[in-house]
């Protein structure tokens, strides 16, 4: 859907003074805030009302961020838009500066996608008596049924695993253990989709990363093809 926008810019007026401090000073130049507030002085205008260097920076970082000026690093700006021109050439030169901001939206949008989908595909593998189990986490809301199309996803009889372990916060160790009992019991399994049976090695409180985390240890029995 597409809005139009109807607010205001942030800071913007101070900003536009700013623009066109530079411009009335620089022209078409290369400058830095150093000699933009030293010309500025030395132009007369009143030091109390010259911004700190600081400020001024903050400005022209975000008039560099609107397209009206040109940033090169360490404090070096040059004028993009410059106020004589007409309309049409700013909606050029933004339109240039728009194309690659959206470019580098959707290239970072599809990097968070592929690290998503790659999170996803990866399964993490815990050891335990020299046995590998593949992670599940589960919370209060976790059922059987969820839990069989999840393994039927991810497990692989020819893949080098024990089972399952069930992870999930210790306020949850009631329902997490009454779901590894479900998962246990050959008859409840038999109503998935899961070829899987399993049977409970151990549960366990340990402690990862700073924080405790309930942990039931479910073997693999054999698999019904």
């Amino acid at each position: 859907m597409q809005t139009r926008y109807t607010g205001k810019l942030p800071g913007i007026d101070g900003c536009i003074d700013t623009y066109l401090d530079a411009w009335e000073i620089f022209q078409n130049k290369e400058f830095n805030v150093e000699d933009l507030r030293y010309k500025s002085i030395q132009r007369g205008d009143d030091p109390n009302n010259i911004p700190s260097e600081s400020a001024l920076n903050s400005r022209l970082y975000r008039l560099a961020a609107y397209g009206l000026v040109a940033w090169y690093g360490e404090g070096e700006y040059q004028i993009a838009c410059r106020p004589d021109e007409s309309a049409e050439d700013w909606q050029s030169e933004l339109t240039e500066r728009l194309e690659i901001i959206y470019d580098e939206v959707e290239s970072k949008r599809e990097q968070r996608e592929r690290e998503v989908r790659d999170e996803e595909d990866e399964i993490e593998l815990i050891e335990y008596n020299g046995e590998k189990y593949v992670s599940a986490f589960v919370g209060d809301n976790s059922d059987v049924q969820g839990q069989a199309g999840f393994y039927l996803s991810i497990l692989d009889e020819e893949e080098d695993h024990t089972g399952i372990v069930l992870r999930s916060y210790p306020r949850w160790v009631v329902e997490v253990e009454e779901l590894a009992e479900q998962i246990c019991d050959d008859d409840v399994m038999s109503e998935t989709v899961c070829p899987y049976r399993f049977e409970q090695v151990k549960s366990e409180l340990p402690t990862v990363d700073g924080n405790k985390e309930f942990r039931v240890f479910l073997r693999e029995t054999r698999f019904l093809p």
